[in-house]
């Protein structure tokens, strides 16, 4: 979210005059040239992030049911917000996609109440 508003991704140049006399390229944010509106599809899949890693955490220390079925489909809603946002910031919440879906893979259900857990 900080990146949308301090890191250039949006620069700007013009050609040098015959006199050899160049004039500097400007850059702006994201924010700059789009306004606050682009908050939304920086900051939601961080919100589906954030709230798909509380539903693992979840589903692993406490084997919550509803939490898995949370985690994945979250995580197919962040795959879809991919391939609908694939031509501009898709293609960089593919990874964390890719990545949650890996972690949601590889958790392990935590005990149930009244079960014993084998920590050995």
């Amino acid at each position: 979210m900080v990146a949308a508003f301090v890191l250039p991704a949006y620069s700007s140049s013009t050609a040098s005059a015959p006199s050899g006399i160049s004039v500097p390229s400007a850059s702006a944010t994201l924010v700059q040239v789009n306004g606050l509106g682009v908050l939304v599809p920086v900051g939601l899949p961080a919100l589906i992030a954030a709230v798909t890693w509380f539903a693992l955490h979840r589903w692993c220390s406490r084997g919550s049911r509803p939490s898995s079925y949370l985690a994945w489909s979250l995580i197919w809603l962040l795959i879809a917000f991919c391939l609908v946002e694939i031509a501009s910031i898709g293609m960089f919440v593919v990874p964390v996609a890719a990545l949650l879906a890996g972690a949601a893979w590889l958790t392990p259900s935590g005990a149930q109440p009244g079960r014993a857990v084998n920590r050995a």
